[in-house]
């Protein structure tokens, strides 16, 4: 319900920021655009000296994804990427999302084009994400509300697996 009158309030002032322009163009360029959610996994980068039989990334250090983690999957239309785009680049003056640290990513964005794979992988529960695209660090999901809209457009898609 929330998410519906936020996306129906910020549409109707008919002007897209730049990001909003920019993750559009980028998904909509992509071969597919998927939301999906993943078994427990701990990051290489988050464990100093970690045993290697505990971690499962979702993506390899060559950017290569891996699959046998995924455990729900959703393929976004059109009209699902705008919003995901309006969701991801809804800004606000104040940062104002606290969360915890932990950083046990559930849920990811995939976009596939061509023969790459870009990830942003998040936490649900501390309210950080991880990409490589560079163009998006620090720009996206910068307060609490972009936050309960993510997580309410994953819950519509019924990619729900490890939220509460």
């Amino acid at each position: 319900m929330v998410i519906a009158y936020l996306l129906i309030s910020l549409a109707s002032c008919n002007t897209k920021s730049e990001l909003q322009q920019n993750l559009e163009k980028r998904f909509h360029a992509a071969d597919s655009v998927i939301i999906a959610s993943t078994k427990d996994s701990v990051l290489p980068s988050a464990i100093p000296n970690p045993p290697t039989s505990t971690i499962v990334s979702l993506v390899d250090k060559d950017g290569k994804l891996n699959p046998h983690i995924i455990t729900q999957a959703y393929k976004l239309d059109k009209t699902e990427i705008d919003t995901l785009a309006l969701i991801l680049s809804h800004q606000e003056k104040v940062n104002d999302y606290q969360g915890a640290m932990c950083f046990f990513p559930h849920q990811a964005i995939i976009v596939y084009r061509q023969d790459k794979t870009y990830v942003i992988e998040l936490c649900f529960e501390c309210g950080r994400y991880r990409t490589r695209l560079k163009e998006l660090q620090e720009r996206i999901l910068s307060n609490a509300e972009s936050w309960r809209m993510l997580k309410d457009f994953f819950k519509q898609k019924a990619i729900d697996q490890n939220m509460e």
